[in-house]
């Protein structure tokens, strides 16, 4: 489970957390606008007071009944959090401790401040080591271990021809923006967006500690590897025929289809080495890859790895870091005013993290019997 928030709100819309309320009525008539034609504006005629009561948050890019529901978790989240974290007498490596241990350490700016990248120390210190493309596969390996999806994706999903199965995926990505007409369209806009990205890639490199000769030299290395992987992208199009995603092969079929890169080698590093078959979701972008790789010098692609690192771990940096990943990924691509409080985006990555730890807590304490039996209910009748 990624997030228990998410569960969380399903599970009480559906039980509750307490006795029913049959006065509360299913359909709430005063969110509606009556005053307007509802053949004029259905939208309006339906959420219009609605809207009117609840203006956006400056720390929301949209705001509907679900994100009331989600500050509600919010609070509870935050109150069993704050609650474990400040429990010295937490039993040692009880789903307590390890939940209080983690929000506390995410709360903890004084220590993130001192350890600086050290954290990062052993993802830097390979990349530094790649001296020739033939080592990349270990590289690419280790980072993807940590979440980092570098030059591609792997996932698991169902086999495409046997749905009892699940199978491991390959799929295009590596690059940053939303999507790879980012970096091909050349109207204005993709163009202001492309300007904007290229000198936040300058901003991080030098939060680095990179001259501002060198982080303009990795910025463009970033740029060049990134549109490469881009051009080899499906469309949003393409991707829309299940046909087109359904490549069932073995390592040796992928081996053929992208020879510049030990895969042997890779699924051997990530812990697959004795997987039989896979999917290849996009095969034209693997060749693609394969292209890239085969022209790719060392130190662009050390550029490129460096930056996908520290893109990817800005949020839990020290404050320079966590600014400028939300001004540019918050403010400027998402609309976002304001930065979420730091309780908020630490319970988050908690969540995430340790979701079913979490979630069990979570039950302990706002999920008793009576909402229970309901939820159980609601089932049995569906």
């Amino acid at each position: 489970m990624k997030s228990v928030i998410y569960f969380v709100m399903i599970v009480l819309l559906i039980a509750g957390c307490g006795p029913r309320q049959p006065e509360t009525p299913a359909f709430d008539l005063t969110s509606m606008d009556l005053i307007t034609r509802p053949g004029d504006d259905f939208y309006q005629y339906v959420n219009g007071n609605w809207l009117n009561k609840n203006p956006i948050p400056d720390d929301y890019s949209f705001w509907n009944s679900f994100s009331c529901l989600l500050e509600d978790n919010f609070e509870k989240l935050r109150s069993i959090m704050e609650d474990a974290a400040q429990d010295i007498k937490a039993v040692k490596g009880s789903n307590r401790q390890k939940m209080g241990d983690f929000y506390a350490s995410g709360m903890d700016t004084l220590a993130i401040r001192r350890a600086g990248l050290t954290p990062l120390a052993p993802e830097f210190n390979a990349i530094a080591a790649l001296g020739s493309m033939s080592n990349l596969q270990p590289v690419i390996a280790q980072l993807h271990r940590q979440g980092i999806p570098v030059f591609f994706s792997i996932y698991r999903e169902q086999d495409p021809k046997n749905s009892v199965m699940v199978i491991a995926w390959l799929g295009q990505g590596g690059y940053t923006l939303p999507d790879r007409d980012y970096y091909l369209m050349q109207d204005e806009r993709s163009q202001t967006i492309r300007s904007t990205y290229t000198a936040h890639i300058r901003r991080m490199f030098e939060l680095l500690g990179d001259t501002p000769q060198q982080a303009e030299q990795a910025m463009k290395h970033v740029m060049q590897i990134e549109t490469r992987l881009a051009q080899a992208a499906l469309t949003n199009v393409e991707l829309r025929d299940p046909q087109v995603a359904c490549n069932r092969m073995d390592i040796a079929g992928l081996q053929k289809i992208a020879p510049q890169f030990d895969w042997p080698g890779y699924f051997n590093a990530i812990g697959l080495a004795r997987i039989d078959t896979l999917n290849v979701a996009q095969v034209r972008f693997f060749r693609g890859l394969s292209d890239l790789l085969a022209g790719t010098q060392p130190a662009a692609c050390r550029d490129y790895l460096r930056w996908h690192l520290i893109k990817s771990t800005a949020v839990l940096l020290d404050t320079a870091f966590v600014n400028e990943e939300f001004n540019f990924n918050g403010k400027f691509l998402r609309g976002i005013p304001s930065q979420r409080p730091r309780w908020k985006r630490v319970l988050n990555n908690t969540s995430n993290s340790l979701g079913e730890i979490v979630g069990q807590i979570y039950v302990e304490n706002y999920f008793p019997p009576v909402a229970r039996q309901r939820a159980i209910e609601l089932v049995e009748n569906l």
